[in-house]
């Protein structure tokens, strides 16, 4: 009788290449229902369905991606502000100090930028159930919300204000960038 190791590298790689792409595992039915039924297979275009239709699913995306944008804009905007720094200290200790509040100001600019594109995302997604169309006025009244949203708490002006920037703007780029015909 052959050694298990010996036996193991005589079974050709193609039937552990059979056993991955079994209707087991392509299905990923991995786990059996310990109530004797079998767990029904997960539909994969079910799952694409729920991240590019779901509006919720869709605003935290956003949400990420926007984060992702801040943490960019943050550092890149931080090390563009004019410091004053002791020349006098060696190197190491300049960076330190010129560097001291490099985090929250990150962090806080990723904050911002995700609030925005959770709102405006998930806004956007339900006025476009809503009104059943894919046009450029869902992205005005998208931004015209995010717009008073986030001007909440500096009153009803501020609110007025930040609708009519975020609506022009949000209709700026959709003209220019979203490839929609013109109303």
């Amino acid at each position: 009788m052959e050694p298990q190791s010996a036996q193991a590298a005589a079974r050709p790689l193609s039937s552990f290449m059979d056993v991955l792409l079994s209707d087991r595992y392509t299905s990923l039915r991995l786990i059996k229902n310990p109530f004797g039924d079998e767990i029904p297979p997960i539909n994969p275009l079910k799952v694409q369905q729920f991240f590019t239709e779901g509006c919720l699913s869709r605003s935290c995306l956003m949400g990420i991606a926007g984060g992702g944008l801040g943490l960019l804009f943050g550092g890149f905007f931080f090390t563009m502000r004019p410091v004053d720094i002791d020349t006098t200290l060696p190197m190491w200790q300049q960076i330190k100090q010129s560097y001291k509040g490099f985090i929250p100001e990150v962090v806080q600019s990723a904050k911002s930028f995700a609030k925005i594109g959770f709102i405006f995302s998930l806004v956007e997604c339900f006025i476009e159930k809503g009104r059943a169309a894919h046009d450029i006025n869902n992205s005005v009244y998208a931004g015209c919300a995010t717009g008073a949203a986030l001007a909440y708490k500096s009153g009803p002006g501020a609110m007025l204000g930040g609708c009519a920037a975020f609506g022009i703007g949000s209709a700026v780029f959709e003209h220019f960038l979203g490839g929609h015909e013109a109303d």
